[in-house]
């Protein structure tokens, strides 16, 4: 049972956890799965350059262009910096988070020299209700409030499943599962600065856009963006977007947005909750 709660069990923890990554991971996850075949032709798929929040830059500067592989190994490049926080959102009611609903996704995470994580959730669940948790892990230990305001200390012997959840909710393994199965299928169209940071911007082709639209169930306008920093190769900022078209509007968008800030700032810190 958990300390200060003698009524909540850590089986219920992890269900609750469980909701959160079908609804945040499984769907990201899905894109990049070999077996999910495109049905949707390309004429319904339109890939166009989009400018995302927070960019600095132009759509598309002068810098390289053509195909790269840079995108496959991208997220394992985020292990060698040491500290950085991240924003991740998604929205769409092909993920049952009601008309419109988004679940919001922001955290610290310290990788060197002791591992530390924050994450906070909110957003909508299924039935629209209004939810949010948050997690923190330093060191060996790690705490949960599930929306209470009294953090719950998780036992030691819960610590191995429930560090591999936070794993789950780590940037590196949402990009990883959403384009490490795409590294050819993306094209660099510029250079932008994104994030405070010097980035080259790809672009996805019909393949990929296609893959999305069959997996999210958006039929339409697509597009996929990915910012990785030109000194480093790590993901900066990626942007997923479906507009729905024709008969299918009446499914709604979808939109998926990863933000990476903060690398190496001083600032991260994460401490246990008070």
């Amino acid at each position: 049972m958990f300390r200060g709660c003698p009524s909540f069990r850590p089986t219920r923890a992890a269900a609750i956890l469980a909701a959160w990554v079908v609804l945040a991971v499984a769907g990201c996850g899905s894109a990049a799965s070999p077996t999910a075949s495109p049905s949707v032709g390309p004429a319904r798929v339109v890939s166009s350059p989009t400018s995302a929040v927070g960019s600095t830059g132009p759509s598309a500067s002068a810098g390289p262009t053509g195909q790269s592989d840079a995108i496959g190994g991208a997220a394992s490049k985020l292990a060698d910096i040491s500290s950085y926080r991240f924003r991740i959102a998604v929205s769409g009611k092909s993920l049952g988070v009601g008309s419109g609903g988004t679940i919001v996704m922001t955290g610290t995470v310290i990788l060197k020299p002791t591992r530390a994580l924050h994450f906070e959730l909110s957003g909508v669940t299924p039935g629209s209700s209004a939810g949010s948790m948050s997690m923190t892990l330093v060191g060996d230990q790690a705490w949960l409030d599930l929306g209470t305001g009294r953090p719950m200390e998780v036992p030691a012997d819960q610590m191995s499943s429930m560090s591999s959840t936070f794993d789950s909710f780590r940037p590196e393994t949402l990009f990883g599962s959403t384009f490490n199965n795409y590294g050819a299928d993306f094209h660099a169209v510029g250079t932008e600065t994104k994030n405070g940071v010097a980035c080259t911007h790809y672009q996805a082709d019909q393949k990929v856009l296609a893959t999305f639209a069959t997996v999210y169930g958006v039929q339409g306008t697509w597009s996929a963006d990915v910012w990785l920093a030109r000194d480093g190769g790590y993901p900066v900022s990626t942007v997923v977007s479906g507009k729905a078209a024709g008969a299918s509007a009446s499914g709604g968008d979808f939109l998926l947005s990863m933000d990476i800030t903060n690398i190496d700032d001083a600032s991260n810190t994460v401490s246990p909750p008070a």
